[in-house]
């Protein structure tokens, strides 16, 4: 997976003109925020990360934004085996692929998600204040990102009518948890 983050890290800079900083321990992520461009979204790779820990950084840095204290920021990283479930989630859906793996109910939307290593996640927590204030148009974005992103590393997908979430051919590649609150992504 480390490889393919290195693509997709060379592949969105050359792409889109950004920057993706790392940071080696979300212990450093204090001295990270000092880094970070006002009135830019911001990149930045974590590597692999269990999912507590990280969904408390993005918790930190969600009310960090909402108080106006730091810019817009998408964690990209992988996790540890975890299984996570949205907030209605049906607990039925739950398989047993990895019986090593954490189970955790989040406050997020969505049903059942697996996550793990040589899985690339992204966390965007973005104030839509600045974009448009539409939760529909924000999942959107999200699709048309992942599916331009995938594209430039030659693998070609595309939304489903009524689904959220991309697809190759019928098979789902990403799918989507997203929570908002003031209008700041999570």
């Amino acid at each position: 997976m480390e490889q393919l983050s290195y693509n997709v890290r060379d592949s969105l800079t050359a792409s889109y003109n950004v920057e993706i900083l790392k940071c080696k321990s979300i212990d450093e992520i204090d001295l990270l925020f000092k880094q970070l461009i006002p009135g830019k979204i911001n990149f930045i790779y974590l590597g692999q990360q269990k999912y507590k820990q990280s969904w408390e950084l993005q918790k930190k840095i969600h009310e960090k934004n909402k108080n106006l204290e730091i810019p817009d920021i998408v964690l990209f990283l992988e996790h540890n085996n975890v299984y996570t479930f949205g907030k209605n989630a049906d607990k039925d859906f739950l398989l047993d692929s990895h019986p090593d793996a954490d189970i955790i109910q989040t406050d997020r939307g969505g049903q059942v998600t697996y996550h793990g290593p040589g899985q690339l996640v992204g966390y965007p927590i973005i104030d839509l204040h600045k974009y448009r204030m539409s939760v529909s148009w924000y999942m959107r974005t999200l699709e048309n990102v992942v599916i331009c992103s995938l594209k430039e590393i030659g693998i070609i997908s595309k939304q489903k009518d009524g689904l959220t979430g991309v697809w190759v051919d019928d098979d789902k590649i990403c799918s989507m948890g997203v929570r908002l609150s003031k209008w700041v992504t999570m």
